[in-house]
């Protein structure tokens, strides 16, 4: 039940620079999400909104651009060196409140993102003696995360399983009607539409217990990365697709970490990555 360090490591590698890939993104419409939002600004109900939304809706306007730069700084530095809980802290509250700024325009990307930016937190204390609090916290933040990604497939599962497209296998095949999201001429082979509908469906809801098994887990997760990359690329939600590509990566064993990081190691010329 450890956490595995040098999976931890690649994640946080991958996660600062999703962000810092999301980050760059909205710089041309900035002023559309942040400054003069299409829609009203939602405020959660309790407590929680104090930290969500700390700064007031007219001074968002202001603070946004602001945000946005100490966000792409923090996820710059994460990318070269380590990072720390402050930084980790900041990320964080930066992006759960510009999501609350435009939340019409967000998506499951982002809400899963400021799951896992949250529990990066815990990742972010540096490693401890053997059962100090330090090695407990990132324990319990490791597993939270890789629980949140099994818990994501299976309510999505269970949506679809209710719904009348996806079990008939007709949900692929009307996305690709619309010349907006993906290429409408795949929609005029209507098996592949199914199969691949189906697929999907398989996919969705047998990751959640593959995900646990040596012999299931690399090849599940090799699957449900290529779904997503195809989700990227065609339907226009790259930071979706990317967000759950990155949420993946803690899946892997330690081994397949260190096999991972050693790669991209070599390909940089250093031992490993920060």
């Amino acid at each position: 039940m450890t956490a595995a360090p040098t999976t931890i490591r690649l994640f946080r590698f991958a996660l600062h620079l999703w962000m810092l890939g999301f980050l760059l993104s909205v710089l041309p419409v900035l002023d559309v999400l942040y400054i003069e939002p299409l829609s009203p600004r939602w405020v959660p109900p309790g407590p929680f909104a104090r930290i969500t939304h700390t700064i007031g809706a007219a001074s968002m306007a202001m603070a946004s651009p602001v945000m946005v730069a100490v966000g792409i700084v923090l996820a710059l530095v994460g990318l070269f060196r380590r990072s720390g809980v402050i930084a980790a802290l900041v990320l964080w509250w930066v992006q759960i409140n510009l999501m609350g700024q435009a939340w019409l325009a967000g998506s499951g990307g982002q809400q899963l993102m400021a799951v896992v930016l949250f529990w990066n937190i815990g990742l972010s204390v540096a490693e401890g003696s053997p059962g100090s609090w330090r090695n407990g916290l990132r324990t319990l933040s490791f597993w939270m995360i890789r629980s949140q990604l099994v818990l994501a497939y299976a309510v999505t599962a269970v949506h679809k399983l209710t719904g009348v497209l996806w079990p008939s296998g007709d949900a692929i095949g009307v996305v690709l009607t619309d010349e907006a999201f993906a290429p409408s001429l795949v929609a005029n082979w209507p098996v592949l539409c199914h199969l691949v509908t189906w697929a999907v469906l398989v996919l969705q809801c047998t990751i959640p217990f593959a995900l646990w098994w040596r012999r299931t887990r690399v090849a599940w997760l090799l699957a449900a990365m290529a779904f997503h990359l195809a989700t990227a690329i065609w339907l226009d939600i790259p930071e979706m697709g990317f967000a759950f590509c990155v949420v993946l990566l803690i899946q892997l064993s330690e081994a397949e970490g260190q096999w991972i990081m050693n790669r991209l190691g070599q390909a940089r010329g250093t031992p490993s990555l920060p």
